[in-house]
């Protein structure tokens, strides 16, 4: 998981279940952080620039490019546009 998606997903858990379990996600889960790196922001807005037929977050296209860096082919997302980009997904 990388810095981004904890901080996407911390919002999201704010926002739909409140702050308690929000705050609680955050500080209980024992997390193996990959952060993103200038390169791969600079990949994310490559994406972004190329594939104007999509509507990719540049959150995705963060994770596609450290999916990329680390040779990672498969997702566990709800998220349509990992298999759009032409990963393997599970969980959709």
């Amino acid at each position: 998981m990388t810095n981004f998606l904890i901080a996407e997903s911390h919002t999201l858990l704010l926002t739909r279940l409140g702050h308690d379990l929000a705050r609680q996600w955050l500080l209980t889960f024992d997390w193996n952080v990959v952060r993103v790196s200038p390169e791969d922001e600079q990949t994310a807005r490559e994406i972004i620039k190329k594939y104007r037929d999509k509507d990719f977050s540049f959150t995705d296209a963060t994770s596609f490019a450290v999916m990329y860096r680390y040779g990672i082919n498969l997702a566990f997302t709800f998220d349509r546009h990992f298999k759009q980009y032409g990963f393997e997904t599970v969980g959709i």
